[in-house]
């Protein structure tokens, strides 16, 4: 089923803006999309699976959980152990997996009555989305003193930007004019720390020939920069970090 869909190539690029640029250049990941597992799986069902099973077909959005029942497996109940999930509408669903993959707030994990650990970052995210010059294929991200930057690509000349800092220059950013904060992604982005390596600008190879070795791939091709930034496209939401850890992510009834 899936065997006529090739595997897209992303590429993502890594920057240093705190130290020395010349230590990192461009540094290339390369990631092959899809999960083999899981389409080794959708390959051996048919395709009637998905046309007649009506578990496929039921919608329930917008309606909420409310309460979830985890019944023990000798459990005399007429759905024997399946777990009863009843739903805002007054509506009820049995499963015999419940899997609570609703947020780090999680309804699910709250009603399981599992307990996560961890902390609060000293930082927050500001999280929008933005318009550049250029079609955009690759997910870019750079290395500032007070936290990373990344352009996420989404499609077309728009990507999402997630922008890691202190609180305080999260509130200045967040209420800062859109042409202040354009001019500000731009600079995070291509760093604005000086000429970068093999910059045509400032004199191609030759300017640069001592990086010219064999230490990295990349360190022979040019010095490549992100699309540049030219609008805000979405509101400019920030968030506070943290990190919350779950020792045990799955139990038997």
């Amino acid at each position: 089923m899936l065997n006529e869909v090739p595997e897209k190539d992303r590429e993502k690029k890594l920057t240093d803006g705190g130290l020395d640029i010349s230590g990192l250049v461009n540094l290339k990941l390369v990631h092959r999309e899809g999960n083999a597992v899981i389409r080794r799986h959708l390959e051996s069902l048919p395709l009637e699976t998905f046309d007649s099973n009506t578990a496929f077909q039921q919608k329930i959005y917008p309606s909420r959980l409310s309460s979830m029942t985890i019944h023990s497996r000798s459990a005399s109940s007429p759905h024997g152990s399946l777990a009863k999930l009843e739903l805002s509408d007054g509506n009820s669903l049995y499963a015999k997996l419940v899997v609570g993959a609703d947020g780090s707030k999680s309804r699910v994990k709250d009603l399981a009555g599992i307990n996560p650990t961890g902390w609060k970052y000293s930082q927050n995210a500001i999280i929008c989305t933005v318009e550049h010059m250029e079609e955009n294929h690759c997910a870019w991200q750079c290395f500032l003193p007070n936290g990373p930057i990344a352009l996420l690509p989404i499609g077309d000349n728009f990507s999402n930007i997630v922008w890691t800092m202190t609180p305080e220059e999260s509130l200045n950013r967040k209420s800062m004019s859109e042409v202040d904060f354009v001019r500000e992604i731009d600079r995070a982005l291509d760093n604005g720390y000086g000429p970068h390596p093999n910059s045509q600008l400032f004199g191609g190879r030759a300017a640069f020939s001592w990086l010219t070795g064999d230490t990295t791939v990349s360190a022979n091709e040019c010095f490549e920069v992100p699309p540049r930034v030219t609008k805000v496209a979405s509101e400019r939401m920030v968030f506070p970090l943290s990190l919350n850890h779950i020792k045990t992510c799955c139990s038997y009834r």
